[in-house]
């Protein structure tokens, strides 16, 4: 258990008056927050509950702990709360890369759908045929076609890639019909060729 955990249990205990209300509270033996509560003490070198047998009261020093527990309470609630907004309705930037032809046919449509409907988003996208480094580019999100390299990305299939190998009737006419991929290879093509990423 951390510091700031053990802040919180002081916390409550100056607000639930006792230990076994804490430990009724937490569902944990009085015994355990006891020990806590001592291992806070230690960790601070200093005393901050006086303990009788039929009470318990904070020394000088335990009331500024209190008030730096207090405090630690409500960044924790301001952070959960900011976390909710997040959940509720997206804001921020987000940083996309996708394939050129890919991008301009379908992600800036889904893109400009998006922002219409969380104008609290900023969106970058990257349109580029080269292998962007996703996390070293700090992309959110990265777009890419076929089997996915890295292994430490999270991969989801959003569609399939279907590809067909056509030719129109008078390049057939002209070159015959190859049977196999070396005479595929032999025919005379434009070879479109995407950078590799460095």
């Amino acid at each position: 258990m951390d510091l700031a955990s053990r802040l919180l249990f002081l916390l409550e205990v100056s607000e639930l008056g006792s230990f076994a209300k804490v430990a009724e509270y937490r569902n944990v033996n009085r015994s355990a927050i006891s020990k806590q509560i001592t291992k806070l003490e230690e960790e601070l070198e200093v005393y901050l509950l006086n303990r009788s047998t039929r009470a318990i009261s904070f020394t000088a020093a335990g009331v500024e702990m209190l008030n730096q527990a207090k405090q630690h309470r409500t960044v924790l609630s301001d952070s959960k709360r900011l976390a909710q907004n997040y959940h509720t309705e997206p804001r921020g930037e987000l940083k996309i890369a996708s394939p050129t032809l890919f991008g301009r046919q379908y992600v800036q449509q889904a893109v400009t759908i998006y922002q219409e409907k969380y104008p609290d988003v900023t969106i970058e996208l990257l349109l580029e045929d080269r292998l962007v480094d996703v996390i070293g580019e700090g992309f959110d999100l990265g777009i890419r076609m076929g089997e996915p390299l890295e292994s430490n990305l999270i991969a989801r299939k959003i569609a399939r890639n279907r590809l067909l190998l056509l030719s129109s009737p008078a390049y057939l006419a002209k070159f015959g019909e190859p049977k196999s991929i070396a005479e595929l290879e032999q025919l005379p093509a434009v070879v479109y060729c995407a950078p590799a990423s460095s």
